[in-house]
């Protein structure tokens, strides 16, 4: 009889230990987040926005070795001069101008790029050099026709814009993968 006496004592205390138990293992648990709830994220334009958030990028650079003219008057009829000139030209956009369509059911997100402009052109000043040597010009004078010249050859070189679209893409893509890709989407770019 002792013996089911001290088993009944047991049984008695066995579900009081068994629920504090089980309260400590819940506590435990939602410590460690196993009941927390996982709260999907939203793509948002602004958020894809934020997360590309550099003003002015440069995404391609043309180096340029040119002869700009320089005239004596505005008509550009007497020719003064002609500058041999050195020059970096960048091309890129400003990131904030770039919008987004997405697409939640298909699970896509389409940047729309704004044009690509020449964000920089620097002439090389000890590079100027003036055809005929003896010529009398003011060195702001000659940058100024030199720019013009490079920004106008820039402007009509096609691989420079190519070259700035692809390496603006790879840098979307680079940026947005964080974000996008543990949420399922895609970026799909138009054609």
């Amino acid at each position: 009889m002792n013996k089911i006496k001290g088993n009944k004592g047991l049984l008695v205390f066995l579900p009081i230990l068994l629920g504090i138990l089980l309260f400590v293992l819940l506590l435990i648990a939602r410590g460690f987040g196993a009941f927390h709830k996982v709260e999907p994220h939203i793509i948002t334009s602004s958020t894809l926005t934020d997360a590309i958030d550099i003003s002015d990028l440069s995404t391609a650079q043309f180096t340029y070795n040119g002869i700009a003219e320089l005239y004596k008057d505005e008509a550009r009829e007497k020719l003064k001069c002609y500058i041999r000139y050195s020059t970096k030209v960048k091309a890129g956009i400003n990131m904030s101008d770039v919008t987004f369509d997405i697409d939640d059911k298909a699970m896509t997100v389409r940047p729309i790029l704004p044009e690509i402009t020449i964000t920089a052109n620097t002439v090389d000043e000890s590079a100027l050099s003036y055809i005929p040597k003896n010529t009398n010009v003011e060195v702001s004078e000659a940058l100024i026709a030199c720019k013009e010249d490079a920004e106008t050859e820039a402007k009509e070189s096609s691989e420079l814009f190519e070259s700035a679209e692809d390496n603006l893409k790879s840098i979307i893509e680079a940026l947005l993968y964080p974000i996008l890709a543990p949420e399922g989407y895609t970026i799909v770019w138009d054609e």
